[in-house]
Formats: C-alpha cells, structure tokens, sequence
C-alpha cells in the first residue's frame, strides 16, 4: 500500500522538502492548515512550522479495507477530523482529480500551472502563457510561447 511509503516514521519528522512533499502527515496538515498544498510551501519551509509538524503528529494513517474494496486500484481517500465539540468531519474521495479515470478540468489546471509559474514569470506572463495554449491549435508560431515560458 501507499501508507508504506507515504506514512513511515520518518515522514512524520521530515529532514528534506523531498521527503515531506512525500508525507502524507505533513500534506495531510498543511491541507488541514493553510486550505492548500502548493509548491511554495515546500520552498518556503512551510512543512518545518510548528504549528504543521505538531497536527502532522497527530494524524494517523490507516489502510481502510472498505475504501480499497471499492478502489482496487488504492487510488481513493478519506479523512476523518474529530473537532474539540465531539463531531467528526469525513471526506470520502474516491477517484482524486488529476487521476485518467477523472482528469483535471481546464480550470483547475490552469490554477495549479498560475501557482507554479507566477512566482517565476509573473502574473501577467503567466496568463500569457495560459492564453497561448488555449489557442495552441491556432498558434502561428510556437516561439511566441517559448519566449512567454522564458519571461
């Protein structure tokens, strides 16, 4: 299973941001944290803050026979929070996004490739690039795209 490579001690207490975008616990509570998981949060140190390491401890990660039985490819999740008042929240996803059973939509795409690049080309170059590949079946030149890549 994943678990075993995805759960292991060590990723509870990550030495590298290779290893903790490895972590389930540490996606797993910077998710729960910050709404997201992003790229910038491995660059930034992000997975080391306290407040992430201490939720990541307390998150276990267990194979859920019932999810597999309906996933047999393993491919599916779920989530259960247990809040200070009692009740837990549950979130069941059984075929994530980005999966060829279940492809990314354009917009959410294009948010993941905005995240990525805006930090690198800028908001206004990204969108660029964003529009030269909606139309890339009419782009006359594939230069005007690279040179976008490239700002």
């Amino acid at each position: 299973y994943a678990v075993d490579n995805l759960a292991d001690p060590a990723k509870y207490h990550p030495q590298t941001s290779e290893t903790a975008d490895h972590s389930l616990p540490i996606c797993a509570a910077m998710a729960l944290l910050d709404g997201t998981v992003t790229v910038k949060q491995f660059d930034t140190g992000r997975w080391q803050a306290p407040d992430v390491l201490a939720l990541a401890a307390k998150i276990k990660v267990n194979v859920d026979a019932a999810l597999v039985a309906r996933v047999p490819k393993g491919n599916g999740a779920s989530m259960n929070v247990p809040l200070a008042d009692g009740t837990t929240l549950t979130q069941v996803v059984d075929v994530p996004e980005g999966d060829p059973a279940k492809p990314m939509s354009r917009a959410s795409l294009e948010a993941k490739f905005r995240d990525s690049a805006v930090p690198v080309l800028g908001a206004a170059h990204a969108d660029l690039v964003v529009a030269l590949v909606r139309g890339l079946d009419g782009l006359a030149d594939v230069r005007n795209l690279t040179r976008a890549l490239r700002a």
